[in-house]
Protein backbone atom coordinates (compact mmCIF):
# COMPACT_ATOMS: atom_id res chain seq x y z
CA UNK A 1 0.00 0.00 0.00
CA UNK A 2 1.55 3.57 -0.69
CA UNK A 3 0.34 6.44 1.04
CA UNK A 4 0.62 10.12 -0.05
CA UNK A 5 0.13 12.89 2.41
CA UNK A 6 0.31 16.45 0.86
CA UNK A 7 -0.70 19.65 3.11
CA UNK A 8 -1.22 22.75 1.12
CA UNK A 9 0.23 21.61 -2.30
CA UNK A 10 3.16 20.60 -0.98
CA UNK A 11 4.17 16.72 -0.47
CA UNK A 12 5.18 15.69 3.27
CA UNK A 13 7.81 12.69 3.10
CA UNK A 14 6.44 9.50 4.80
CA UNK A 15 9.05 6.72 5.82
CA UNK A 16 7.70 2.90 5.91
CA UNK A 17 6.50 2.44 8.91
CA UNK A 18 4.00 5.49 9.10
CA UNK A 19 2.85 5.11 5.32
CA UNK A 20 1.94 1.20 6.96
CA UNK A 21 0.36 3.34 10.16
CA UNK A 22 -1.88 5.34 8.08
CA UNK A 23 -2.50 2.84 5.34
CA UNK A 24 -3.70 0.16 7.43
CA UNK A 25 -5.67 3.08 9.92
CA UNK A 26 -7.72 4.44 6.97
CA UNK A 27 -8.58 0.89 5.43
CA UNK A 28 -9.80 -0.29 8.76
CA UNK A 29 -12.24 3.28 8.19
CA UNK A 30 -13.09 2.46 4.56
CA UNK A 31 -14.03 -1.59 5.43
CA UNK A 32 -16.49 -0.42 8.12
CA UNK A 33 -18.27 2.35 5.67
CA UNK A 34 -21.72 0.52 4.45
CA UNK A 35 -21.78 0.56 0.70
CA UNK A 36 -18.21 0.36 0.08
CA UNK A 37 -16.30 -2.60 -1.33
CA UNK A 38 -13.81 -4.79 0.19
CA UNK A 39 -11.84 -4.59 -2.48
CA UNK A 40 -11.41 -0.68 -3.33
CA UNK A 41 -8.10 0.24 -4.48
CA UNK A 42 -7.77 4.35 -4.75
CA UNK A 43 -8.91 6.36 -1.77
CA UNK A 44 -8.90 10.18 -2.46
CA UNK A 45 -9.47 12.37 1.24
CA UNK A 46 -9.70 16.06 0.95
CA UNK A 47 -9.39 18.18 4.59
CA UNK A 48 -10.18 21.69 4.39
CA UNK A 49 -9.51 24.11 7.72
Amino acid sequence: MRVELKVDENEVPLNDFVQRLLGNLLDGIIRSLHGVREEWSKVELRVER
